[in-house]
């Protein structure tokens, strides 16, 4: 019983991976579980051959498909799919960001592996990375879309290329210019919600690139906006009931570490696992 309730918590439930899968007539073997938690799973597989004409290897994520204490949520795991497809036909073109492949099951997609490190991998970088990460922010926002989550140090890939990607739109928005009933209040809302990301950027750059950010940017960064502020007084606390809560399921067994699952940075269940961090 104590397993069946544990296995709740993730989006997959009970169900595991499956060691192989075919997109576009080709096999692909199960390579990596990078990610599982309660709303999505994330998989890598490679091709089972090897060629030019088609991709090394595909990420399959998938929705939240399980029960929850008898609620069925599966409609929310397509629905959370759809968006996150929707915002990446959006920026199809846009290279450093996902490509999107094809649909996958009832609450899956499939996108194209980027090769590289997430910068929870990484120590440093230097300023023609942020530089180039800038560039890449100004692309998306000009597509009408604001990211949300440049805060979180694993949805940047530092590519093996040495070029940036961003990765993971699942709380991206789009806002068109008739979200609100005028056009200029629309544009207004997009850019205030967009400069949450220009700080975010220029948070990560502080972390990685010290020494390269410029007057404007430290100006900009030192300025919180009252977005910024008002996300704080929500965020810090939750963060810090999330984390006891995850450290009292985990310490106490009540939720089980799923093995060769490759977690690392805030998403590791193995740093709930002990009753200190």
């Amino acid at each position: 019983m104590k397993n069946i309730f544990s296995k709740q918590f993730f989006a997959r439930g009970g169900k595991g991976f499956a060691q192989q899968i075919e997109y576009s007539g080709r096999n692909y073997l199960l390579d990596e579980v990078m990610k599982h938690d309660f709303f999505a799973a994330t998989t890598v597989y490679r091709c089972e051959s090897k060629a030019e004409s088609w991709p090394a290897k595909i990420v399959l994520k998938y929705g939240r498909e399980c029960h929850f204490l008898g609620m069925p949520l599966i409609w929310l795991g397509k629905r959370m799919r759809d968006h996150e497809v929707s915002v990446l036909r959006k920026l199809e073109g846009i290279g450093g960001t996902p490509k999107f492949l094809a649909l996958y099951e009832k609450t899956g997609f499939l996108y194209e592996y980027i090769e590289g490190k997430s910068l929870d991998k990484v120590t440093s970088l230097d300023g023609t990375f942020f530089e180039q990460l800038k560039a890449l922010l100004v692309k998306v926002h000009e597509r009408k879309i604001v990211y949300f989550d440049l805060n979180k140090k694993g949805n940047v890939i530092a590519g093996a290329d040495g070029k940036p990607y961003m990765i993971d739109f699942q709380i991206s928005a789009y806002f068109d210019d008739n979200f609100l009933l005028s056009r200029t209040a629309s544009k207004r809302l997009r850019q205030l919600l967009q400069r949450s990301d220009r700080y975010h950027l220029y948070k990560q750059k502080k972390r990685f690139a010290r020494n390269f950010l410029t007057e404007e940017e430290k100006k900009l960064y030192a300025k919180k906006s009252l977005l910024i502020r008002l996300h704080r007084m929500i965020a810090d606390p939750y963060k810090i009931i999330r984390r006891a809560l995850m450290r009292l399921l985990y310490s106490g067994k009540i939720i089980e570490i799923e093995e060769n699952v490759s977690y690392s940075g805030e998403t590791d269940p193995s740093r709930f696992a002990a009753k200190t961090d």
